[in-house]
């Protein structure tokens, strides 16, 4: 029998145990790394079957240590499997559009991501792109006595119908090179999400959505002029890329639009604290002073929450201060729906495209940098994927 390397990253001890311990030898041979760039590191010389990795851990997450994988020669195609409690449907499509095989969401059944594995060593990654679901025949070893804890803590199935489950059924298959198919299961229901290449007369991308042969959606974009040189392929494929998963995101929506009012009045219903929120636009405030000066910063930021509120009412519960910092203002419900995180998304990006003259990219790469020292909480939160989803709408 092979044995087959395994590379585990994940900083979090107790999973790095039992995962080791599930995929114990002569079976399997494990690498277990507490940061994505130390597993980065090792990668090349321990030349893995298969890369299991947390999303959230630090100096390099999960989706990091994919895109980094994929440019070492000859690992291009290993199978990258994601564990994470994360649930954010605009996180989990952005791995999965990076290359990952499949997300496990945690809890997950241990014997399921031991199967999974079982699979692609010995199969390859035929199943690319789709999230795993598919509870394996194969058992593996019960955990040590002495982690019981951790073992009901993991090995519970997750809620299939906490994420969209998606196949990633053709690629590479335009005439440059690159297109994308993808089925979405969710919801009960099935769609197809098509993006197609035409560079005749000149460079347009297509994308449709359909549910059993009956169209949704079109999406078309295009440039006046063809791209025919080399150096366009990267072009292309960012255009692609980028339309397909703005289309997932839509198809995401749309099912979400058809559900029942009970449904959707509950998840509004959650709440979050303003508290954060106030803080992130203060970090962005602060470093926007170096560059503007106090008195411009606290005008922009005036001038815009101005703005936003007219649109979004959730905005209403914070003040800027005479310092040009925000502040949740008095006698305001100490929660907020969840659709305010978006709003503040909103604000942020049209802040520092104003104050700073930046264009998107480069916003929510300050947005980001201002608000690291609390990152992870935001990155909890929805923060980050708000901010990309809103600059890319």
């Amino acid at each position: 029998m092979r044995t087959s390397r395994i590379v585990i990253a994940d900083d979090d001890p107790r999973v790095r145990r039992l995962l080791e311990h599930a995929l114990h030898a002569p079976e399997f041979e494990v690498h277990a790394f507490a940061t994505g760039a130390a597993a980065l590191e090792a990668l090349p010389d321990i030349r893995p079957h298969c890369v299991v990795s947390d999303m959230l851990m630090p100096d390099m997450d999960g989706e990091g240590l994919l895109r980094s994988l994929r440019a070492i020669p000859g690992l291009e195609d290993v199978p990258f499997l994601v564990v994470s409690a994360i649930r954010s449907e605009a996180r989990i499509e952005s791995v999965l559009g990076a290359g990952a095989t499949a997300f496990l969401l945690k809890p997950f059944p241990v014997k399921e991501l031991v199967g999974r594995i079982r699979s692609l060593v010995d199969h390859g990654d035929e199943n690319e792109g789709e999230t795993a679901s598919e509870e394996a025949d194969a058992e593996p070893s019960e955990p040590t006595e002495n982690e019981p804890a951790l073992a009901a803590l993991l090995d519970q199935p997750a809620d299939p119908a906490s994420v969209p489950r998606r196949t990633e059924l053709r690629t590479g298959s335009s005439s440059n090179g690159f297109g994308r198919f993808t089925k979405v299961e969710q919801s009960g229901r099935s769609f197809i999400v098509l993006t197609e290449i035409e560079n005749a007369p000149q460079f347009t991308v297509t994308t449709t959505i359909t549910e059993k042969g009956l169209g949704r959606r079109k999406i078309e974009s295009s440039l006046l002029h063809p791209l025919t040189r080399q150096e366009d392929r990267d072009t292309v494929r960012r255009q692609v890329d980028l339309q397909h998963e703005n289309a997932l995101d839509l198809l995401s929506r749309l099912v979400l639009d058809g559900a029942s009012r009970r449904i959707v009045w509950s998840d509004q219903s959650r709440s979050v604290s303003p508290s954060l929120l106030a803080w992130a636009m203060s970090a962005l405030a602060q470093v926007a002073e170096a560059e503007a000066g106090e008195d411009e910063v606290k005008r922009a930021l005036r001038r815009t929450l101005e703005r936003g509120a007219l649109r979004e009412e959730d905005l209403r519960v914070f003040e800027v201060t005479d310092r040009g910092r925000v502040v949740v203002a008095m006698g305001q419900d100490e929660s907020l729906p969840v659709r305010a995180i978006a709003a503040v998304a909103s604000w942020g990006l049209t802040f520092a495209a104003e104050v700073l003259e930046l264009d998107e990219e480069a916003a929510r790469g300050r947005i980001r940098q201002a608000t690291r020292s609390r990152g992870r909480e935001l990155e909890r939160l929805g923060f980050y994927d708000r901010v990309s989803h809103v600059a890319a709408s």
